[in-house]
């Protein structure tokens, strides 16, 4: 429900852009807010098992993932949560694992 009401938010700013009153960053920072307070990436990262949450640390951290780990990688790619050689395809979702995984 929470996530209706923000995308109705967004919604109406989009709408206050082209009036004249709202602009892209309170889009942007809707969106965030958005993100914030719903769930979604508390259940993503609920969703991944031990290795992916392991290795989804390390690449939201910046580091290096072991060759170990390729498949792990692999299937995270697959999945469209790794772009390969790039690192987590969400920058918003690698903060958050940074401020509560």
């Amino acid at each position: 429900m929470r996530l209706l009401v923000a995308l109705d938010e967004v919604e109406r700013l989009q709408d206050g852009i082209d009036e004249g009153w709202a602009t892209s960053e309170d889009v942007e920072a809707a969106i965030d807010q958005a993100l914030i307070e719903t769930p979604l990436f508390d259940e993503l990262w609920r969703q991944r098992t031990d290795d992916e949450r392991r290795v989804l640390r390390l690449l939201a951290a910046g580091r290096e993932v072991d060759e170990d780990d390729s498949s792990v990688v692999k299937g995270l790619v697959r999945e469209g949560y790794v772009l390969r050689g790039e690192g987590i395809a969400v920058p918003m979702f690698a903060s958050w694992i940074v401020e509560n995984a």
